[in-house]
């Protein structure tokens, strides 16, 4: 009966363990909207990295998923999934549906159109990363005063896998 009382101890630990784990580490999130097609669909199942940002920053082209000031229907912060396009001190032109990143334009073979809307003059501040999402006609984001250029200490993490659907899992 001992060893049996200690078997269930040890298990239930272990579980404990590596759930905290698991929670610390990585996050699920659920896509929800079309900002990102075609990259990522509504609905699409994502794991998220959490421990990517403690060691080291963003990078253009990262996804990612972060908290923002907006509300979702539920009352609750809103996260949003968007690639990053622009770090700390970088310039951002947005004019004649095209992006120029520090004077360059950028070749974006990941949008879902080959125009960008709006227009932007920025230098994305210390501290904070401009973000964009791949369906440039369809997203909320660093262009929306509403929205802004993105904290890092608000990123939650770096997208690095799509698990469902089953047929296009991918790793980021």
């Amino acid at each position: 009966m001992k060893n049996t009382v200690k078997e269930w101890i040890k298990t239930i630990l272990a579980a404990i363990i590596i759930a905290l784990l698991v929670s610390v580490v990585i996050q699920p999130v659920v896509v929800d909207g079309r900002s990102m097609l075609p990259t990522l669909e509504d609905g699409n199942y994502l794991i998220v990295s959490k421990l990517g940002y403690k060691i080291a920053s963003p990078s253009k082209g990262d996804i990612i998923v972060a908290e923002t000031d907006n509300l979702s229907d539920d009352g609750k912060s809103k996260k949003i999934v968007k690639r990053v396009i622009g770090l700390p001190n970088d310039h951002i032109v947005i004019k004649n549906g095209s992006v120029y990143l520090n004077d360059k334009k950028l070749n974006e073979n990941y949008i879902k159109d080959s125009y960008t809307d709006g227009s932007v003059d920025i230098i994305v501040p210390e501290n904070e990363v401009f973000v964009m999402g791949d369906n440039r006609l369809e997203s909320q984001d660093s262009r929306a005063i509403s929205l802004g250029t993105i904290n890092k200490s608000d990123i939650l993490g770096k997208v690095v896998i799509r698990l469902f659907p089953f047929n296009k899992i991918t790793t980021f």
